[in-house]
């Protein structure tokens, strides 16, 4: 009789186990604009693009797009294979963009060719550290589902979305030992009524609303 339970106990299904998420904050992050007042220490990364593009072609029209760039110490992930990775950030309340807008021209993530520092950042980084501009660079693409006058809103990237292959980048990056580097992107056009995603950095006040790379292996 103890040997049946035994075999049963065997036969039974077993509980899926999670991995727990591993989630990382900013180690740098600067806001990528030639205007910026303080791109290394602003508490806000303002990001839009002009003629319904997110990302400039070349180092002669970048001066008409605004980044965010973002930079995470890889080294503080495990290895394995991915099974979620999502990029949280926070817009403010009351934002200059419409709905309708957002949709048309959600957040994007791309990735970053190189690494900074915000320490010694210079604008004239910007041109080596350029975005790629085609679509299928793109790892993921979200815009808010609701807007709020009071409460800053959450976006939140599924960055395995793709096109953009962002599994394949980040074991390249875990390999060569660099960090992480990505930049916030999208086609909000800043002409018309001075729309904008003006997303809290790494240095805002508030902890909760600091950006946030969640990645479950």
């Amino acid at each position: 009789m103890i040997a049946c339970l035994v075999f049963a106990a065997a036969l039974a299904p077993r509980p899926i186990v999670t991995a727990d998420p591993v989630t990382l904050i900013p180690t740098d992050d600067v806001w990528a604009y030639p205007h910026a007042g303080d791109p290394a220490h602003d508490s806000f990364l303002r990001v839009w693009g002009t003629d319904g593009r997110a990302a400039a072609k070349d180092a002669g029209e970048l001066e008409q797009f605004s980044y965010g760039f973002l930079q995470f110490d890889a080294s503080k992930l495990p290895d394995g294979k991915l099974t979620s990775a999502f990029l949280r950030v926070y817009n403010v309340s009351n934002p200059s963009f419409t709905l309708e807008q957002a949709k048309a021209a959600p957040l994007q993530v791309r990735p970053i060719p190189g690494s900074f520092i915000e320490k010694t950042w210079q604008y004239s980084q910007t041109e080596k550290l350029m975005p790629p501009s085609e679509d299928k660079a793109v790892f993921g693409k979200t815009s808010p589902t609701a807007l709020s006058d009071s409460t800053p809103m959450m976006i939140e990237v599924n960055l395995l979305k793709g096109p953009g292959d962002f599994a394949g980048f980040l074991a390249s990056v875990k390999k060569s030992g660099k960090p992480l580097d990505i930049a916030l992107a999208a086609a909000l056009e800043v002409t018309e009524n001075r729309a904008s995603y003006k997303i809290y950095s790494r240095d805002a006040e508030r902890e909760s609303l600091r950006p946030q790379l969640v990645i479950t292996y």
